[in-house]
Order: C-alpha cells, then sequence, then structure tokens
C-alpha cells in the first residue's frame, strides 16, 4: 500500500472490528452528500450503494434495465435510479439535490446527490450544509479539477465532520496504484491548504463495484476499507444535544378565547425546534435580542407535557415571566448565551446570478429571524487555483469571500466554529425572494490575514 494513505487508512481499519462499529455507529444516523466535478461518478457511485445494500425496488430496476437496453448498453446505468428529472435523463447530468434513504445491518443513511456542474455549485451547498460526511469524486484519469477545489472549499467551511475522497474510474486506469498514489496526493495537498486534515482516500469503481461495498480484489495494493465499511465505522457527528441550549421561537401560542377549557384561558407559550442543547423545567433562559431573564416553567409537546426537551424536538415552551417574545426571537441559555449584535463579518458562498458589491441591501435570515443588511466591505475572495485570499471587488456566481455586514437590528448569532447552527445564515434579495448566499459567521479563508482591511473612520450605515 501506498505510503501515503497508509496512516489513515490504517487508523480507520482499526475501527471495522464489529465491537468498534457496534458501539460507536450501530443504529445512528448519518447523513452524507457527494460532491466533485461533473461526470465523475457521483450519481453512478449512489446508484451502486442502493443497488449493492438492495436498497433498490425490483421494479425500480427492471425499468432501468429497460431504459439501458433502450439506448444500447450491456448493464443497467444505475445513475438512473438518482437522476430523476427529465432534463437529467436527457443531457446525462444531475441537475437538483436527489434525497435518497438506505440501510444497512449497522446504521442508516440519508444520502443527497448534489450536482457537480459549476452552474449549479449552489445545490452541492444546499445538500452539504446538514451532512456528517461528504463523499468528494475524483476522476483518477482527470485528477484535481476546479470544481473539484470548490467542493473542497465549501467542504471546508462548512465544516463537514468528515470527507472522504472516492478516486473513481480506477478501472479505466488499469486499476494502477501510480495513478492512484499521484491523484490521492494532489487532493490531499489541496484539502491541507483548505484546512481538511482527515480527508482518507479510497480507489474505487462505481461501474464495476470495485471497493464500494466491499473490498476488491483488483486493487491488491490497498489495504483499506470500503467505501460502505468506512461509512457504517465513521463516528457519530456531534450530538446537538451535547451544546448549548437555543431555541428560535417560531410562533407564540396565545388560545385566550378560542381555549378549549378554562385552564387554557390564560396559556402562553412560545413553539420552536430546539437547535441545540437540552432544556429543563426550572432551568432560567433569557430571550434575545431583549435580554430578559426569566425561568422555563413548563415544556409541551402535542398533548403531553415533558420535564426536558433535547435537539431536534419540536416543543413549546411556557415561562415563568410574560416578557415580550415574538417569532424570529431566540431563547437561550442563560448561563452563556450568545450577545446579539449588528456587525458580522463572514465568509459567504455566493449563489446569486447578479454579483454581490459593497454597499448592496438585501435581507438575513439567521433562524426564524429575517433582518435587514447592508453589505459594508467585500474583505477579499478565495482564489481556487492559488488557494490564498485575493483583493476583489464583486462575488459572481459561485465565488467565495469575506464580507462585513451591518443589520438594522441586533441578532444573537454566534461563531460558526462554536455552533453551525447558530453560526449559519442566508442572504435573500429582497425583491424576488431568491436566496443569494450561505453565511458562516466568524470564519475565515485560508489565508484571511492577508486580505485588505477595512477603510478607516467611523462610517455609520442606515439600513
Amino acid at each position: 500500500m501506498a505510503t501515503t494513505t497508509q496512516t489513515p487508512e490504517v487508523a480507520v481499519a482499526a475501527t471495522l472490528d464489529p465491537a468498534a462499529v457496534a458501539g460507536a455507529a450501530r443504529g445512528t444516523l448519518l447523513r452524507l452528500a457527494t460532491a466533485g466535478s461533473v461526470d465523475d461518478g457521483k450519481s453512478t457511485l449512489v446508484g451502486r450503494l442502493l443497488h449493492d445494500t438492495k436498497s433498490v425496488l425490483s421494479d425500480q430496476l427492471a425499468a432501468v434495465e429497460r431504459v439501458s437496453r433502450d439506448r444500447g448498453l450491456t448493464a443497467a446505468d444505475l445513475a438512473l435510479l438518482t437522476d430523476g428529472l427529465r432534463a437529467e435523463r436527457e443531457q446525462g447530468i444531475t441537475i437538483d439535490v436527489a434525497y435518497r434513504y438506505f440501510a444497512t445491518a449497522n446504521r442508516s443513511f440519508v444520502l443527497a446527490d448534489c450536482p457537480g456542474h459549476v452552474q449549479y455549485t449552489r445545490n452541492t451547498v444546499t445538500g452539504s450544509s446538514t451532512a456528517d460526511v461528504v463523499v468528494l469524486l475524483v476522476d483518477a484519469r482527470k485528477g484535481v479539477l476546479e470544481q473539484t477545489r470548490r467542493h473542497l472549499a465549501v467542504t471546508a467551511l462548512l465544516r463537514v465532520p468528515h470527507v472522504v475522497v472516492a478516486v473513481n474510474k480506477i478501472d479505466l486506469v488499469g486499476f494502477s496504484q501510480e495513478v492512484y498514489d499521484r491523484v490521492e496526493a494532489e487532493v490531499q495537498a489541496v484539502a491541507r491548504e483548505l484546512g481538511v486534515e482527515d480527508a482518507i482516500a479510497i480507489p474505487v469503481s462505481a461501474l464495476d463495484g470495485d471497493n464500494v461495498a466491499e473490498r476488491s480484489t483488483r486493487t491488491p495494493w490497498y489495504a483499506g476499507p470500503s467505501l460502505l465499511e468506512l461509512l457504517e465505522a465513521l463516528p457519530p457527528s456531534e450530538d446537538p444535544a451535547n451544546e448549548s441550549f437555543r431555541l428560535p421561537v417560531q410562533l407564540v401560542i396565545r388560545p385566550q378565547g378560542a381555549a378549549r377549557d378554562e385552564a387554557h384561558r390564560d396559556y402562553r407559550g412560545y413553539a420552536g425546534q430546539v437547535a441545540s442543547g437540552v432544556v429543563r423545567v426550572g432551568d432560567e433562559v433569557v430571550a434575545l435580542p431583549s435580554g430578559k431573564r426569566t425561568t422555563v416553567t413548563g415544556i409541551d409537546l402535542g398533548e403531553a407535557t415533558l420535564d426536558e426537551a433535547f435537539a431536534p424536538q419540536s416543543v413549546t415552551l411556557r415561562l415563568a415571566d410574560e416578557i415580550d417574545i415574538s417569532r424570529g426571537d431566540v431563547i437561550a441559555a442563560a448561563a452563556d448565551a450568545p450577545e446579539p449584535t449588528q456587525d458580522i463579518k463572514a465568509v459567504v458562498c455566493w449563489l446569486g446570478d447578479a454579483p454581490l458589491r459593497p454597499g448592496q441591501r438585501l435581507l438575513l435570515k439567521h433562524g426564524s429571524r429575517t433582518v435587514q443588511t447592508a453589505v459594508r466591505t467585500l474583505d477579499g475572495a478565495l482564489d481556487l487555483d492559488d488557494l490564498h485570499t485575493v483583493p476583489s471587488e464583486s462575488l459572481s456566481l459561485n465565488d467565495i469571500g469575506l464580507v462585513s455586514l451591518r443589520l438594522a437590528s441586533a441578532v444573537p448569532v454566534e461563531n460558526y466554529s462554536t455552533s453551525r447552527r447558530g453560526g449559519s445564515f442566508l442572504l435573500i434579495d429582497a425583491h424576488d425572494g431568491r436566496t443569494v448566499a450561505a453565511g458562516m459567521v466568524g470564519a475565515t479563508l485560508p489565508t484571511a490575514a492577508d486580505a485588505p482591511s477595512e477603510p478607516e473612520g467611523d462610517e455609520e450605515w442606515e439600513i
């Protein structure tokens, strides 16, 4: 086996004994997303996983085989299992994110098959935003391309816990270890530049199934696990229940005269999904951005009354004091509540067709709260060739850049490195309601220290 891959493979292989899998991953849910350049074989790999785990119904497989025969193919085109749009089938590319669900004896999976074409990078951002692991495909014949770099950058910025690099189409290079070593080293170099330290590479043939569900005899030089073995053995992602308590309020429930009984005439509850942490009756909490403190007197889940609630349950909280709380506010643990702010520095993945420029006015959506915002400065963009920040006057579609935002009202954002949920936001075009950017508060680009500094002075922005 190659020296460049020995350490991560040995480390992973050590976790593949039945006891380790049972203790770390059995019964847990793993969310994974595919990434990579167009025609690298993402949909075929997904189809192979579904087929080899017996997660395809017989009539679905028969339909795929029939369409494949009509196209003159000698074997079933498994990519058709995920490419459901007519335009996808006609063009042979993935356009939208396709979600599939499958399970093995050890684990359940939610799989997002993301498009590879540069035009649909925004869909990859969507599919990867909630992923526990990203499977990045690289064509063994082509190596690292610009889109490969872009997807690695997105993965690093979104802080996806695990990255698996599938060096695909290894059969088309004669199962060459030399080719695999060269591509793997190239990917690892880019990954390290972007801050991804634990990318694990696997040589695969999605078309034939080599090292996908089972280890292949045609790669005797590779001693690591198959892709499915690795996915079954990866440790679960961080449990949001272990983070600090946060609940963005979605609805204030105040039935009053519509209450069905006298006991609910004066009912006041604050409903929403627990974004992170655990809350118990008697806990001291704070309402943000007002900063008013109170205690939890009751937790309701439908008709049931609970002693505690945890992420990601949707519950209604009853509080000891009648304080002013409305949709968009956040109820947080009083001990470590974030400080609301009107000024944000963040990294954004620009998804809009029109470019982003300093001075532009947009809407910022954080949790259930939407506020007006203005782009104060554009502090640089990521150069995907050199992997460093360069000065830029605008961000075009699929660009990644550093921005400073001024909000119309304070929002309790957190650093993305601390909380993926509390540190993420969307930018929305106020005119047509389209999402134009995904942002990460406090995130940095590889050489962000070299980015241009803000202009001197205390310029005020009014929104």
